[in-house]
């Protein structure tokens, strides 16, 4: 199981299925289990949180799972399922929109990334990752972009 906890691993990561370009921003979110829950949505989205690496050409996305059953998801629990990755081309998203997680909760962000073919990655993220130092220089790329 790859390890996304430094810049370092993450890079050797999107290396391994050629998933850099030449602006990469990398971050992590949960699956926002209030919007993507059930049998049906499970299937249809088979993981716990994504690592994503936004680029000038789309989105580079590896699924994140946390093995066993949790009542609550935790990224430093989570692992990289390896064999996940897929591309985003940016003529590929619909829309990309970034609201308040909660009225008075202003540390996390609610992304959600509908693309042309009618699926949907609800994601909940962090502004601030403590252990995953990457996170928060990428993010906050990705807001400027996205934010209203």
């Amino acid at each position: 199981m790859a390890s996304f906890n430094n810049l370092e691993e993450v890079k050797k990561l999107y290396e391994s299925v050629n998933g850099l370009e030449s602006e990469n921003n990398f971050f992590v979110g949960i699956k926002d289990a209030r919007k993507n829950a059930g049998v049906a949505k499970g299937m249809e989205y088979p993981y716990n949180g994504l690592l994503i690496n936004f680029t000038e050409k789309g989105l580079g996305v590896f699924y994140l799972d946390q093995p066993g059953i949790a009542l609550s998801f935790k990224l430093s629990k989570m692992n990289v399922k390896e064999d996940s990755y897929f591309f985003i081309k940016n003529e590929d998203i619909e829309s990309i929109v970034v609201k308040k997680f909660a009225l008075l909760n202003n540390k996390i962000k609610t992304v959600y990334i509908k693309l042309n073919n009618g699926k949907e990655h609800i994601i909940d993220v962090k502004l601030d990752e403590p252990d995953y130092l990457y996170h928060n220089s990428g993010f906050s790329k990705f807001l400027e972009k996205y934010s209203n």
